[in-house]
C-alpha cells in the first residue's frame, strides 16, 4: 500500500517492471500459447515467478523474475519396425518368408 493506504495494482507494477519487457514477454508467450493448445488439442502451461530479496538499503527489494512455457506439441507419427538378426531396424519380418520373389516381381 502506498502512504494513503491504496494498493498498487499488479498490472500496473508489472508495467514498471524491467522497463515493460516482463509485460511484453508474457503476453508473447501467453499467444503463443494460446494457438499452442487450439492446434494441437492438448494442455499447456505458463509460469510466471517473482523472487523477492533484500537490498543493501533497509527499505529496498531486489525483484528478479522467471517465465517458463511448457508450449504442448503434435504427436509425431509411428512407425513398425523389425530388428533383424544384426539388431538392424527393417520393414519386413526377417522371421517370415517372402511370398514373392525378387524374380517374381519382374
Amino acid at each position: 500500500m502506498d502512504a494513503e493506504g491504496e494498493l498498487k495494482p499488479f498490472g500496473a507494477w508489472l508495467h514498471e517492471h524491467n522497463r515493460g519487457r516482463t509485460h511484453d514477454e508474457l503476453g508473447e508467450h501467453l499467444r503463443a500459447l494460446t494457438q499452442a493448445v487450439l492446434h494441437t488439442g492438448k494442455a499447456g502451461k505458463l509460469t510466471f515467478t517473482i523472487e523477492l530479496k533484500p537490498a543493501r538499503s533497509a527499505a529496498a527489494v531486489v525483484v528478479s523474475d522467471k517465465i517458463d512455457v511448457k508450449i504442448p506439441t503434435v504427436d509425431r507419427p509411428e512407425s513398425i519396425f523389425f530388428a533383424d538378426n544384426n539388431g538392424n531396424l527393417v520393414r519386413n519380418d526377417p522371421r517370415q518368408g517372402s511370398l514373392y520373389t525378387n524374380e517374381d516381381i519382374r
